[in-house]
């Protein structure tokens, strides 16, 4: 039949249907086939180890701060060039475009003078914009004037791309899809995998198949102002080193400092702190006391330059001064045996637990109420644990 004939001349499936581009959708295809013409398309990609950002960072603010940063280095990505005549105008404010995408057509408003602004202002100055594309509410001029542009991948999300450029600008970054992977580093100092001097040549980066807690606590030993500052603000705990009853409070303020860096409500009602003394349980407290002694001699002694020993300074902070200088005198000059009787008992009964069960338990009240969160026994006497758990239990 005719109609038959007809019906199968038809185009199959007429699933194509064409589409006059009006407003943005027009603009959007006139700039990219601009940029084709006008700007020589290089793309350079690199990945960006965030490891150490902090959970909730505002990933648009630190693009946008890094951005800033890079025309600082780089002053020619801040730029427009011009063709007749042939010229190059650098600027000395950035003037950052933002890609923002409704689903179906991209705006581009310009967030100026992106450099200044604390990152709650710039945030804020990028949620104006935004809204504004959704509403259509910004003025022309809120749409012009970029001098770099910062974009992503869009819907697809993907890992690289190469984002178009939009004469008169000559640079544009574009940001993919975070993701984890092994961590592979070509340092100056260190590289993963080591590939340096007698290496075999053959590591790679390899991924964890285990998953083990992300949560697992991270507690530092540290007894200097400064590395016990930096514990307070990005560890979960302290292992202090020298901690002895009645000795908190020279710390205190160090790990108060650290509190407020860390600035998300840590204070020493989450902190924990662990002290760790030498439990030695017999009846001869004198031989206890002296079988720690060269211990003690090595570090106040023997540890670190003369002029820089941690522990030799914690124990002049601590009274015994002339003390800590002889036996750095004597441990310096080969005199080791000499430098370990010049250490107080004093000093050692400070920082230890040494005795019969009786004298353990009762010295350890002052342990109880040191400040610290937790004990560390350490010894090599099962039964020693057992008295301490007894003495912990009794000053509940």
């Amino acid at each position: 039949r005719v109609a038959d004939v007809e019906r199968a001349a038809e185009p199959a499936g007429r699933e194509a249907e064409e589409e006059t581009l009006r407003g943005v959708r027009r603009t959007m295809a006139q700039r990219m086939a601009q940029s084709r013409t006008r700007v020589v398309p290089v793309t350079v990609t690199e990945d960006a180890d965030i490891d150490d950002w902090r959970e909730g960072e505002d990933v648009t603010v630190r693009l946008v701060r890094a951005v800033v940063a890079g025309c600082a280095a780089a002053p020619a990505l801040n730029a427009w060039f011009g063709e007749d005549p042939p010229r190059r105008t650098l600027h000395r404010q950035v003037h950052l475009g933002i890609a923002a995408d409704t689903g179906d057509e991209l705006f581009v408003p310009v967030l100026r003078d992106a450099g200044e602004g604390e990152p709650a202002t710039l945030r804020s100055r990028i949620d104006r914009l935004r809204a504004g594309v959704v509403a259509r509410s910004l003025a022309p001029e809120e749409l012009d004037g970029a001098t770099i542009t910062l974009s992503n991948f869009g819907m697809l999300a993907g890992r690289y791309g190469t984002p178009i450029v939009v004469p008169p600008q000559v640079a544009i970054l574009g940001a993919g899809r975070a993701r984890e992977e092994p961590v592979a580093h070509d340092g100056r100092e260190i590289s993963l995998p080591y590939e340096g001097e007698g290496s075999a040549g053959m590591g790679k980066p390899l991924r964890m198949i285990l998953h083990p807690n992300p949560d697992i606590p991270i507690y530092l030993g540290t007894g200097a102002e400064s590395t016990v500052r930096l514990t307070g603000e990005i560890a979960d705990g302290w292992l202090p080193l020298g901690f002895m009853p009645g000795t908190l409070d020279e710390y205190r303020p160090w790990l108060e400092q650290g509190f407020a860096r860390a600035g998300n409500g840590k204070g020493f009602h989450n902190f924990e702190i662990v002290a760790s003394p030498h439990v030695i349980l017999g009846d001869d407290v004198k031989a206890g006391l002296a079988s720690l002694k060269p211990r003690e001699a090595l570090y106040v002694g023997g540890m670190g330059h003369r002029d820089k020993n941690f522990h030799n300074a914690m124990m002049c902070r601590r009274g015994f001064e002339d003390a800590a200088e002889r036996i750095q005198e004597l441990y310096l000059a080969g005199r080791k045996d000499e430098a370990a009787e010049a250490v107080p008992d004093e000093w050692v009964d400070m920082k230890a637990l040494i005795g019969p069960p009786a004298r353990i338990k009762q010295r350890f009240r002052a342990w109880a109420d040191s400040g610290a969160t937790a004990i560390t026994v350490r010894t090599r006497s099962e039964e020693a644990v057992r008295v301490v758990g007894e003495a912990a239990r009794l000053n509940r």
